[in-house]
């Protein structure tokens, strides 16, 4: 994955996550958003990316995902 694509998925995840701050359970939602709505290699990229520059809401959601998808 290069750098600008990187950069591309943590600008949206921590879009999504501004936009879900006010959720009950923001992370939980970006966690939601993301497995319903971003490919798999979108997921994969952005968890192969690691917390860098990641809002922390979108690292916990990270989290969750890594959970369900072990």
């Amino acid at each position: 994955m290069s750098g600008q694509t990187a950069d591309k998925l943590v600008y949206m995840a921590n879009q999504i996550a501004r936009n879900l701050a006010h959720d009950d359970r923001p992370a939980a939602s970006v966690a939601h958003h993301i497995t319903e709505f971003w490919t798999r290699s979108m997921t994969d990229a952005l968890l192969a990316h690691g917390s860098a520059d990641l809002d922390p809401v979108v690292a916990e959601a990270l989290g969750l995902i890594r959970a369900k998808l072990t």
